[in-house]
């Protein structure tokens, strides 16, 4: 069955962050494409899939193995069946394609035979954070029933993300986020150190009498720097996620002072 239940729910733990307790969506056992020099020299390894609402989990082929590897579903750019369509829309784009993925498609067109070793194959096409470079991920199922299983629950997984990360909100926060690290900023902030530093010796020195213009200048820019101090622990808080907030000691300082 591809949705074996599993005697515990899988514990990920990605780097610099907490450990989480994830139920998955959809899990089973699938093959996973393996290419080995050329196109010809190729082999299917067995792989248990985990499917969350965020990512798509890869083990070595049993359910108490280690994760080999996650698939971020905001990093898939498209999820396909691996049909007479799909291979022609990749012929036409790797018709001058010489790599093993190119050989692959251009075989699967020729050889019936080899087709049907495909049949219940999909692809999880994946973009590149660094450059235009994609990877292709190709896992196949047992039945017809359990690869569309498969497509119409990561495709469904897929768009809630999207969702979400286009949200109104996200997309402000990010614009926030732009604004927040801009060295234009980070100079505007310094600079208000600089003024509270200067201001708060003066007055130290000074010791203006109550009432008199250095004592309302003083006021004022203290009122002044205060006001932005504030405004830019807002802008801190709303231009990232609560963990990155309280995990931050800058941010924990911004909150003291």
């Amino acid at each position: 069955n591809s949705a074996v239940d599993l005697s515990r729910s899988m514990v990920w733990l990605r780097p610099g962050k907490v450990a989480q307790q994830k139920t998955p969506i959809l899990k089973g056992r699938v093959q996973k494409l393996v290419l080995k020099g050329t196109c010809h020299d190729r082999r299917w390894n067995d792989r248990w899939l985990e499917l969350f609402n965020d990512e798509l989990h890869y083990c070595s082929g049993a359910t108490d193995n280690p994760v080999i590897d996650h698939i971020a579903l905001t990093d898939i750019k498209s999820i396909q069946a691996v049909d007479s369509n799909f291979i022609s829309s990749q012929r036409q784009v790797t018709d001058v394609d010489t790599t093993r993925r190119g050989c692959l498609w251009d075989e699967l067109a020729k050889h019936q035979s080899i087709m049907d070793e495909f049949a219940n194959a999909f692809v999880i096409e994946t973009k590149s954070k660094d450059s235009d470079f994609s990877r292709e991920f190709i896992f196949r199922t047992r039945t017809s029933e359990e690869a569309a299983g498969w497509l119409s629950q990561m495709k469904d997984a897929k768009q809630k993300v999207r969702i979400v990360k286009d949200s109104p909100f996200i997309r402000a926060r990010k614009k926030l986020r732009v604004i927040h690290d801009s060295g234009i900023y980070t100079a505007a902030i310094t600079s208000l150190i600089a003024l509270n530093f200067f201001a708060f010796a003066y007055e130290t020195q000074a010791l203006p009498e109550p009432d008199s213009p250095d004592d309302v200048a003083l006021g004022d820019i203290d009122l002044f720097v205060t006001s932005s101090f504030t405004l830019d622990l807002a802008i801190t808080f709303f231009s990232q996620s609560l963990t990155e907030f309280v995990t931050d000691p800058w941010c924990w300082f911004d909150v003291v002072v």
